[in-house]
């Protein structure tokens, strides 16, 4: 009977050796005559390549061709003027710039109404507006509708006037100052 250690698994699983056995492994003096037959081997061939590296292989033989000693008249080639406009090809071709395109400006101004609302009158068929016009030196009394030159009124209120003319309406309104009052 064999007695287990006390601290070894009872159940230890038989394990494998590391090592491949189906190869023969040099042992003892064996191992010993491969590493001196492999270090003379390489040492072998460091030496020829040596011997290789640093004996001359000879003087290179190269057969010179005879050259014809007498003057040989040969045609010289038309020299042909140099083009310099050839050197004027752009190499770095920028793209142009983007082309702005400006809106057009807008219009001018319609002239200022010079008209002066002087009063607003109330008749039996609506307002009727008093207006002073500076260019004819009149005084005129325009109601909705009525037509001055190229200005049309198209309302009248209380305290304002509408004139339609080409640019456009514009009001003319009363203004809150007392005017003639003592």
């Amino acid at each position: 009977m064999t007695a287990t250690p006390t601290n070894a698994p009872t159940s230890a699983p038989a394990t494998t050796p590391a090592v491949d056995t189906t190869l023969p492994v040099a042992t003892g003096n064996d191992g010993r005559a491969h590493r001196i037959a492999v270090r003379a081997f390489a040492g072998l061939c460091v030496g020829a390549c040596g011997t290789w590296a640093f004996l001359p292989l000879g003087p290179a033989r190269v057969e010179v061709p005879e050259i014809a000693a007498g003057p040989v008249e040969s045609p010289e080639p038309a020299r042909v003027a140099l083009d310099l406009t050839a050197f004027n090809a752009p190499l770095w071709v920028a793209p142009p710039p983007p082309q702005i395109v400006q809106a057009p400006p807008p219009p001018p101004p319609p002239p200022p109404l010079k008209w002066q609302l002087l009063a607003i009158v109330r008749e039996s068929e609506g307002y009727k507006a008093l207006v002073y016009d500076p260019d004819s030196d009149k005084l005129l009394v325009l109601g909705e509708g009525d037509q001055s030159g190229p200005r049309r009124i198209a309302r009248v209120t209380p305290t304002s006037m509408d004139v339609r003319d080409p640019s456009g309406v514009r009001t003319l309104a009363l203004s809150d100052q007392a005017g003639g009052r003592p």
